[in-house]
């Protein structure tokens, strides 16, 4: 009776005024313990605050549907009946929450600090204000279709509140379209500028989501009402997923940039109870967020696709029986083949780049091994990745390897017309990988061009020149030529400075001053140590030579010009003056 339903409501309201209060008790309690207000965040601390809030937006909604229901059902006031509701509603509930909290963590609308991604106020609030209305508007939907099945209502009616909603929810849609209003002002953005922040693309996103708002309001109009909800609520989904995954993903790599780095106190004091250098530990790190990296990935990946109902073996079965495909001797191609081929083509040479960038970026560079070594071990991977991707796409298409005699008869007759000189570079791009004569970083000279290497490919190989000039020179030459490599087996280089002083300075005290200029001079080597050479009188002087070894050779300009200047000075100080060769006998020489 009536005191039934006073105890429900009465345990309700007190469950809702608990949930309040615990709520508000964790926002301020988080706030208060929580660096980001005052700019000094950690891509952790950002990545715990955004988890803490997806729980407590989440929480309250399934928490006080199941206390209703639960109360009713204390004070019998629920039939075997309405457990279907119930069930509806705790779904529903569920959903409704979540979606709230992931755009509220990821978009973080009252704190730019706390924002995962990188875009300004305006923005984040206007997407998450068409979120939180779609997700509104869905679990509505869902609640009345669940009151339509539970009372047997007819088809119309359930045709009707679909065709409203979907339609609601394209409105909502484009109005958050028209709204948003991407800002270029770098003082929008809050927060520390080196924490690393995932990229929000709106110049496709955008597209995107009015060709999807179009092509649904499209299919409701059209009277395909069914159709347009499927597309809406699939893509709704879609983005869901693709947010929480990027949480996810945040977390991992900020828990283990964090934990598990050189450069913390908490990846040295773990490196130090592990019993672990702390680069091997950096490495080791690295590796495990890769791992999940890619483990989380490849989870949101299936669960894009489970919500569209894709399943490959149905997709290729209902095009074959549409298109018989097209036979060439014994290899049949459907179109059903040949998309998931082109599919599996695109997938496999996106996450070669993906992958080789990881390695380049961030694996290699936290192993002993050196720039040359490891843009060759990159390289060489890149490739393997791509061969392996054309493989299984040849695969799909049922064309069997031992069928690509032909293909290779068709190259070699290629080869004789005029391909010579690509296979040529592609073999001697593969030598230079794997012998490694010439290494990024190195300076080399080779046709008259000199600069610093900074591109090996399997064609070419770009060189830097010092007017920074990108010279591209093909591999052939680099093997067939002399090529001079000035840092082949160490960075160290030679200097040579030649100077003159007059007949009547003392050659003693010049070759102290030299000496001196050249030991006080950072970035020369003391083994072997510089030395002076008294190299021959002539009209003009006494000529002298200082020869020395700097570390680096990168730097021998700079350093050549440092010491140029403090050995003018020096003698200078000391009453020696250069002597010059004159204007008539430089021109006759």
């Amino acid at each position: 009776g009536w005191l039934g339903v006073l105890g429900a409501l009465a345990s309700v309201g007190i469950a809702l005024y608990l949930l309040r209060r615990i709520r508000r008790w964790a926002e301020r309690r988080f706030a208060a313990m929580s660096p980001l207000r005052s700019g000094v965040a950690t891509n952790l601390r950002r990545a715990l605050d955004a988890l803490l809030t997806l729980l407590v937006k989440m929480a309250p909604y399934p928490i006080a549907v199941a206390t209703f229901f639960a109360s009713a059902a204390v004070f019998d006031l629920v039939p075997p009946r309405l457990e279907p509701l119930w069930q509806a509603a705790l779904f529903i509930s569920v959903l409704y929450g979540f979606t709230r909290g992931v755009s509220s963590a990821v978009l973080s609308p009252d704190d730019g600090a706390a924002r995962l991604v990188d875009v300004d106020d305006p923005t984040a609030r206007v997407i998450h204000n068409s979120l939180k209305w779609i997700a509104g508007l869905s679990a509505l939907a869902g609640m009345i279709q669940a009151i339509e099945k539970l009372l047997f209502a007819p088809v119309i009616f359930t045709m009707a509140t679909v065709s409203v909603t979907t339609l609601a929810v394209c409105v909502v849609a484009a109005v958050g379209l028209l709204l948003e209003r991407r800002s270029t002002d770098p003082e929008e953005f809050v927060g520390p500028v080196d924490e690393r922040r995932f990229t929000l693309s709106l110049g496709w996103v955008k597209p995107l989501a009015w060709i999807t708002v179009a092509v649904v309001m499209g299919a409701v109009l059209l009277g395909y009402i069914p159709l347009g909800a499927y597309i809406a609520g699939r893509a709704f989904v879609s983005v869901v997923i693709v947010g929480f995954a990027g949480l996810l993903i945040f977390l991992v790599d900020a828990a283990f940039a964090e934990g598990f780095s050189a450069e913390t106190r908490r990846g040295r004091n773990m490196a130090r109870v592990l019993g672990l250098e702390p680069r091997r530990l950096d490495l080791i790190g690295t590796m495990l967020s890769g791992i999940l990296r890619l483990v989380l990935i490849a989870s949101a990946a299936l669960l894009l696709i489970a919500p569209w109902d894709i399943r490959a073996n149905a997709v290729n079965t209902r095009l074959e029986d549409i298109f018989y495909g097209l036979r060439i001797g014994d290899i049949r191609l459907s179109v059903g083949d040949f998309g998931l081929a082109v599919f599996i083509l695109v997938i496999g040479l996106v996450a070669t780049r993906m992958i080789r960038n990881w390695l380049e970026n961030q694996v290699l560079p936290r192993t002993r091994l050196d720039v040359g070594l490891r843009n060759s071990v990159a390289t060489v991977l890149g490739y393997c990745g791509i061969v392996l991707t054309l493989v299984f796409s040849l695969y799909q298409l049922g064309i069997d390897l031992r069928n690509l005699a032909l293909v290779a008869g068709a190259l070699s007759v290629g080869i004789g017309f005029g391909l010579q000189a690509i296979v040529s570079n592609f073999v001697s791009g593969l030598i230079l990988l794997a012998e490694r004569p010439i290494r990024v970083g190195d300076t080399i000279a080779v046709k008259g061009e000199e600069g610093l290497v900074r591109r090996i490919s399997v064609r070419s190989t770009e060189i830097s020149t010092g007017d920074r000039a990108t010279v591209i020179v093909p591999n052939t030459d680099l093997i067939t030529s002399v090529v001079t490599n000035r840092t082949h087996s160490d960075l160290s280089g030679r200097l040579i400075i030649p100077v003159t002083v007059p007949v009547d300075a003392d050659a003693d005290v010049v070759r102290d001053l030299l000496l001196e200029a050249a030991k006080s001079r950072r970035g020369l080597m003391r083994d072997p140590p510089p030395r002076v050479y008294f190299t021959k009188f002539d009209k003009e002087g006494l000529n002298f030579e200082l020869r020395c070894v700097v570390a680096n050779l990168n730097d021998s300009l700079t350093t050549k010009s440092d010491l140029n200047f403090d050995i003018l000075r020096r003698l200078r100080e000391k009453g020696i003056d250069i002597a010059c060769t004159p204007p008539t006998a430089a021109a006759a020489s």
